[in-house]
């Protein structure tokens, strides 16, 4: 084989190679810290802040059919089959009081995207979740939490204003018990209800809009302008979520992690590293443009 046709063959290996559709890539998460994944606002039944034991008893990343001790003290349920691909979940539990919480989520100080990026026609957020009716039946928050990042807020008006917009799923409901659900919000879809610093005056849970009703709003439609961003995504049980079992099996958002999706797993899993596919191509591609050009020469 001539230089030049080797050449042409390995270009049209890499054409191939570069229109080849992009796969979103799974970010696994098996434990606290992983991906980025930590507790947030996790207090143990009496109130106040979690201790890191507390912390590890009310948020748990499972494998299917496992019956580990809740947080207040029981054996409840094996945890749900039909997580995706049967890897697991994290299960977030309520405590034996309503002061109690259990919170999981990603935070990026400098901004996932700017807060008005929440009220874009291509914003989308879905996640899959499950309510376990034993003892009681709760469900599971979904935060979306924004900052100006600024020192001028808070009592003393020297932290960040902070501000969370909290979703529910109506379907999970005393009808739905047991069973995995896909939710998926955006700035038309889902209902949100607006917590912060009570010193501001925030509705704290009062009123419930989509995110777009929100904007209009003549008092708070000022969170999504600049400089306030888009810094917290999370998941959580309470407060008021005495002895409740939640599970989160996946999510995803076009905002966080590119799009990828992030898959809540068993503590036991091990990721395997894929070989991504454009390379593999590519290098048996040259493996044979080599071995034929050895052959030519002999």
């Amino acid at each position: 084989m001539r230089l030049n046709d080797l050449s042409s063959a390995i270009g049209t290996l890499l054409l191939a190679a570069a229109v080849v559709p992009a796969q979103a890539a799974t970010v696994y998460v098996n434990g606290l810290g992983v991906g980025g994944w930590e507790s947030g606002d996790t207090r143990p039944a009496v109130g106040g802040v979690a201790t890191p034991a507390q912390i590890d008893a009310q948020i748990k990343f499972l494998g299917e059919g496992i019956v580990a001790q809740d947080a207040a003290g029981g054996s409840p349920d094996a945890s749900p089959t039909g997580s995706l691909n049967g890897l697991g979940a994290v299960r977030l539990d309520g405590t034996s009081g309503n002061s109690g919480k259990s919170d999981i989520g990603l935070y990026n100080a400098n901004g996932f995207a700017a807060a008005s990026a929440l009220l874009a026609s291509d914003f989308e957020l879905a996640y899959r979740a499950f309510s376990d009716p034993n003892t009681t039946l709760r469900t599971v928050g979904l935060g979306l939490a924004v900052s100006n990042g600024l020192s001028n807020c808070g009592s003393t008006g020297t932290s960040a204003c902070y501000y969370t917009f909290s979703h529910i799923d109506s379907r999970i409901n005393p009808g739905n018990p047991s069973t995995w659900l896909e939710d998926t919000v955006g700035a038309t879809t889902g209902l949100f209800r607006l917590y912060g610093d009570s010193s501001l005056g925030t509705p704290n849970g009062s009123v419930e809009k989509t995110l777009a009703d929100w904007a209009a709003d003549q008092t708070w439609g000022f969170v999504f302008s600049d400089p306030y961003e888009f810094v917290r995504l999370n998941f959580n049980v309470g407060s008021s979520g005495r002895n409740g079992l939640v599970y989160v099996d996946w999510v995803e958002s076009n905002l966080v992690n590119g799009g990828d999706r992030i898959d809540f797993v068993s503590s036991d899993f091990v990721a395997a590293v894929p070989e991504p596919g454009s390379l593999a191509l590519l290098g048996l591609g040259l493996a044979g443009l080599a071995a034929t050009r050895r052959r030519k020469a002999k």
